[in-house]
């Protein structure tokens, strides 16, 4: 669940960071760039410190790598005997590149079907003034 957390706090982040950026005029001033980042880098420390006592301590930096690397040998660990073969991290490593396949061609899709959309929103809208009918 923190794993989650975390990721919607990175791709949020990214999205604020995005809109920011498009809202500053350029050229852009290192006043405002640091401004900038310093809210991304709240938001990150805020999520890693997970006692909330306003520091890190090397637990708290190590706990999601650990977390990810744990989640990681236990869903490649199939026979769960708790070493991970050869075999099994080739499987673990095919499972995935089939699912970031899978993911792709569902982001692909998703954009063909906005682009069609917005298309068919176009040909909807009325062109040009509105004529008065006498």
């Amino acid at each position: 669940m923190k794993k989650y957390k975390l990721l919607a706090i990175f791709f949020g982040s990214i999205l604020l960071v995005s809109s920011a950026v498009a809202q500053i005029t350029f050229p852009l001033k290192k006043k405002d760039f640091l401004d900038l980042h310093k809210k991304d880098s709240d938001v990150i420390f805020d999520a890693l410190d997970t006692n909330k006592d306003g520091r890190l301590s090397k637990e708290e930096l190590a706990a999601p790598r650990l977390k990810e690397a744990e989640s990681r040998f236990d869903n490649t660990d199939t026979n769960k005997d708790g070493v991970v073969t050869e075999a099994e991290e080739k499987a673990a490593l095919e499972k995935l590149r089939k699912l970031q396949a899978q993911q792709e061609a569902e982001f692909k899709k998703q954009q063909a079907a906005q682009k069609k959309a917005q298309e068919e929103q176009k040909k909807a809208e009325p062109k040009g003034p509105a004529q008065p009918k006498n």
